[in-house]
């Protein structure tokens, strides 16, 4: 059996950012039908407290839906990603978890938010499917909360 390695995947890493360049251009152009096609379903998304199961091809749309119209409406001009900051971590042959820094940016092109997310993808059919994403994101109203719970 083999087991996760400490070291970063070098042999996954390239397919990996592949893959990744294509969710990321695919969420830039609202094309969720092939979003969906990149989710190996049931997939769970973890961003601070909240958890969200995409148990269906709609519930993916209508997250990316969402978080598009959040978008719109806190004037979010784009995301990008740093790719020299991606990390690809074996797991299994078919596993791998990549981190990668994303930053949010206004209309006027300024930087407005930066935070990691973690992907762990499966190799299945000859491509890598995303089956966990996992944010250091959190919202106004979780760092609302952990401030009034924080001692003073």
């Amino acid at each position: 059996m083999k087991t996760a390695s400490s070291r970063p995947a070098a042999a996954h890493s390239a397919v990996v950012q592949t893959a990744l360049e294509t969710y990321y251009n695919r969420f830039a152009e609202d094309d969720w039908p092939t979003i969906v096609r990149m989710f190996e379903l049931p997939a769970l998304v973890v961003s601070g407290e909240r958890r969200l199961l995409l148990d269906s091809s709609d519930a993916v749309t209508r997250m990316y839906e969402g978080l598009r119209a959040k978008f719109i409406n806190e004037g979010v001009a784009g995301v990008s990603w740093d790719r020299d900051s991606l990390v690809v971590y074996p797991v299994h042959d078919d596993l791998v978890v990549a981190r990668v820094v994303l930053t949010r940016f206004g209309k006027t092109g300024a930087p407005v938010k930066t935070w990691t997310c973690s992907y762990t993808l499966r190799h299945k059919a000859g491509t890598w499917l995303i089956s966990l994403i996992t944010s250091d994101e959190r919202t106004s109203d979780q760092r609302q909360n952990s401030a009034s719970q924080s001692p003073r």
